[in-house]
């Protein structure tokens, strides 16, 4: 038999086995868990040491901007000087010469806010034109996503990198955009961005074929005349010209005297077309910005008062029932001037008829008589002076009596009875109320007769 003392020694190995082998499993345990923890650090110290910034923002700064072409954009004065070749413009304590070449690149820093009032020396007409808009910076800009805010009296614009810091909007009808209070751009109602009468519209009429040009023949229709096809003036009876094959019918005729038409800001002659009136269905009639040919009358003729107005309008005067116009003489035919891919329905020319009318709808008068000095003055200071008196002499085919047709003076600024030799007319084209448009641009014409007066008017593009 065992003794007690024995067993009790045996059961003791056995407990102190236990322990040290407890003891070994938490130390290990402890080790693992430890050396987990001293991994996951250095990793973590690792992933920090790649992303967190070794420098200050002011050395982040200079390492970015150590490029002379390229401009960080901070303020409001900044935004307006770009690409105004202002030199040595002090930017956190580095220079800039703020150029407008395409090597420049300006960066928006900041959200930009301001009212178009404090700056109004620095804008045009009063207003901001947009980074995308702004035909004339040539210079690189990058918004970074930030957005520029311009508050004016009638509410606020956002220029934001979504609408490409631009003010271009999607084709409208005509009788969202139309602003009829375009005869004054002081007008508190005055809109500068929307349609106005006397804005350009992107219209294209074509260009002139030798076969074209040979087709127009108007007059006796035993013995037709036909348009000179030369940039000399028509000197024939009832004879077109001052345009020849190859010119386009969005241009200038020759013109008749050394009154050489309305220019702009470059001094080149205005050409292409202008909004002459719009419908209530929000159909445009336009037109020519300058007269895109000459017509020659002479007076000497029998009741060629009356011919020439036929042949120019299709109208037979009142006074000329008995002379069997429509069955006698052939009148002209300005179809190509109708180009159906812009909305384009029907052309013919302005009249004194349609002039008077113009005058009733936009310069507030009643039973208009644009022969009377005061009522076709009535433009001079406007912003539609440049539209209706183009610095040229023009036709508007009424007969006065028998021998002359209606003119325009540029000169002595009124419509003149006995008009006659190659003078201009001018074309006008009906658009249908389908046509939308879009701002694309604008143009600025100098005043003819006031030295340093200049309007700005939208140019239009055709859907």
């Amino acid at each position: 038999m065992r003794s007690i003392k024995s067993e009790n020694g045996m059961i003791t190995m056995i407990t102190l086995v236990t322990i040290l082998f407890m003891i070994s499993s938490l130390v290990t345990t402890y080790i693992l868990v430890a050396n987990k923890v001293k991994t996951q650090k250095e990793m973590i110290n690792e992933t920090r040491s790649i992303y967190e910034p070794k420098s200050t923002m002011e050395e982040i700064y200079n390492s970015y901007f150590n490029n002379d072409n390229i401009i960080p954009i901070y303020t409001v004065q900044q935004l307006l000087m770009m690409g105004k070749e202002q030199k040595d413009v002090n930017i956190n304590g580095k220079y800039y010469d703020f150029n407008n070449d395409e090597n420049t690149i300006y960066i928006l820093m900041n959200d930009l806010r301001f009212k178009a009032s404090d700056y109004s020396d620095q804008l045009t007409n009063g207003y901001w034109t947009p980074i995308g808009d702004n035909t004339e910076l040539i210079a690189k800009f990058e918004g970074r996503g930030h957005t520029i805010e311009v508050i004016y009296d009638n509410g606020s614009k956002i220029y934001s990198k979504e609408n490409n810091y631009s003010d271009e909007e999607d084709y409208k009808n005509v009788i969202e955009i139309f602003d009829p209070n375009g005869k004054d751009e002081k007008d508190p109602d005055y809109d500068p961005n929307k349609l106005h009468i006397g804005d350009f519209v992107n219209y294209d009429a074509g260009t002139w074929s030798k076969e074209e040009i040979e087709a127009i023949k108007v007059g006796p229709n035993e013995d037709l005349v036909q348009a000179n096809n030369s940039t000399s003036l028509p000197n024939t009876v009832i004879q077109f010209g001052g345009f020849k094959e190859g010119d386009s019918r969005n241009g200038n005729a020759t013109p008749c005297t050394q009154y050489n038409y309305v220019k702009d800001e470059s001094g080149e002659a205005i050409t292409g077309w202008r909004v002459f009136d719009i419908g209530e269905d929000g159909s445009i009639t336009l037109i020519s910005a300058g007269c895109p040919e000459d017509y020659y009358h002479y007076q000497e003729e029998p009741n060629i008062g009356y011919i020439s107005e036929y042949i120019l309008s299709g109208n037979v005067n009142t006074n000329a029932t008995d002379l069997n116009l429509t069955e006698n003489y052939t009148k002209r035919d300005w179809s190509k001037y109708v180009n159906t891919s812009q909305h384009a329905t029907e052309a013919t020319v302005l009249t004194k008829s349609k002039l008077d009318k113009w005058y009733d709808k936009y310069m507030d008068t009643t039973n208009a008589d644009t022969y009377t000095n005061s009522t076709f003055r009535t433009i001079n200071g406007t912003r539609y002076d440049n539209l209706i008196n183009n610095y040229s002499f023009y036709y508007v085919p009424v007969a006065s009596n028998s021998r002359y047709v209606y003119c325009v003076d540029p000169v002595l600024r009124y419509v003149f009875f006995y008009g006659w030799g190659a003078r201009g007319v001018r074309p006008v084209v009906s658009l249908s109320s389908e046509v939308q448009l879009k701002k694309v641009d604008t143009k600025t014409v100098k005043d003819a007769h006031e030295e340093g007066k200049t309007y700005t008017y939208n140019v239009w593009d055709i859907q």
